[in-house]
């Protein structure tokens, strides 16, 4: 059935997003990732006029999106073969050479952080180390650039990214990793489902019994609420867990609630309910493949002693007030100089 909708796609050059359908259908069903990245592969050799396909109406840019780098990036995470392991990173460096990226390329350096990241983590397994240097350090210097100007819409996929970079540089080196500027950033931990995992959700689960203001319940519509001057960001900002809990997880402040964001994965948010499950399936994006392993690491936030984001500066218990703008700039020119220089010195 989908092999003759695809062909009667084709008549009209729209096969494309149904391809895609098809891959997470091998991703999802018959578990078979060499099948899935063929049909991935067919659909990134097909072209695009740039507007959104006939049938389907799916804008192209979507489907260049989502037949990309992650899938390549599990294969070679599961594969022992140095070879393949080559061959694989060779694959997603040549990902915007394909038909379908070349007529529609991307719109920012934003749209390619992830791709970027996935190189850098590659070069590191695979070497030249000066390579990987390059790499990570393309990501974390336009990163900065974006959060220091006055565009607000890519900021959230840049400070993802920054986060990601940092947690990749400082994993590699015990210094960075202690750090004090690190600590501030992003407290990093390896989740799991075991004791340490359980013990916080149940001190969280104790924490919002107690709670008599907390409006989680049960309702599907209900977020976790400001409690105290947490923020004056965008009161509209919604979180929502990505790892298919029901209800789904919300969160429009932390309210004494905590969250990881996977260091692999791309785009993918989860509510303690959902760290150290075997497989997630997003609910509310059915496409979306199934991922984070046990293995994979997470960004835990808050971080231990956050307390607010006032007037643009970073408040922190125990700590000075420290303005952005000042943070990113410690970050840069403290944190990821005295990071590189311990990583060439070992």
């Amino acid at each position: 059935m989908y092999q003759d909708s695809i062909r009667l796609l084709e008549n009209v050059n729209a096969s494309a997003p149904f391809l895609v359908e098809l891959g997470f259908l091998h991703i999802n069903v018959t578990r078979d990732p060499e099948a899935a990245r063929a049909v991935f592969d067919q659909a990134l050799d097909s072209g695009s006029t740039g507007w959104p396909y006939a049938v389907m109406g799916e804008a192209p840019e979507a489907t260049l999106d989502t037949a990309d780098t992650f899938h390549l990036y599990r294969l070679f995470r599961e594969s022992a073969d140095v070879k393949r392991k080559r061959q694989l990173l060779a694959a997603i460096e040549g990902l915007l050479m394909w038909p379908l990226a070349l007529d529609v390329p991307p719109i920012s350096n934003t749209a390619v952080l992830y791709q970027q990241v996935v190189l850098a983590r590659m070069s590191l397994k695979l070497g030249p180390a000066e390579k990987f240097h390059q790499t990570l350090q393309g990501v974390v210097d336009p990163c900065m650039g974006a959060l220091s100007d006055n565009v607000g819409w890519n900021d959230r996929d840049n400070l993802v990214c920054l986060a990601t970079s940092l947690g990749i540089l400082g994993g590699t080196v015990k210094a960075a990793r202690g750090s004090r500027e690190q600590r501030r950033f992003s407290h990093l931990r390896k989740v799991s489902s075991g004791p340490n995992l359980k013990d916080a959700n149940a001190m969280y689960d104790e924490e919002e019994r107690s709670d008599d203001g907390s409006d989680d319940g049960g309702d599907e519509d209900s977020v976790t609420r400001l409690k105290g001057d947490e923020s004056d960001l965008d009161d509209d900002v919604v979180l929502f867990c990505d790892g298919g809990c029901m209800p789904t997880a919300k969160f429009a402040s932390w309210a004494r609630r905590v969250s990881y964001l996977c260091r692999v994965c791309p785009e993918c948010f989860l509510c303690y309910k959902m760290t150290g499950q075997d497989d997630h399936q997003s609910f509310s994006r059915p496409r979306y493949m199934p991922q984070c392993p046990p293995d994979h690491e997470y960004i835990e936030a808050p971080i231990k002693g956050w307390k607010a984001v006032v007037n643009g500066r970073i408040l922190l218990e125990g700590e000075e007030p420290v303005a952005f703008r000042d943070y990113l700039r410690q970050i840069r020119e403290e944190l990821c100089k005295e990071a590189w220089e311990s990583f060439w010195r070992q």
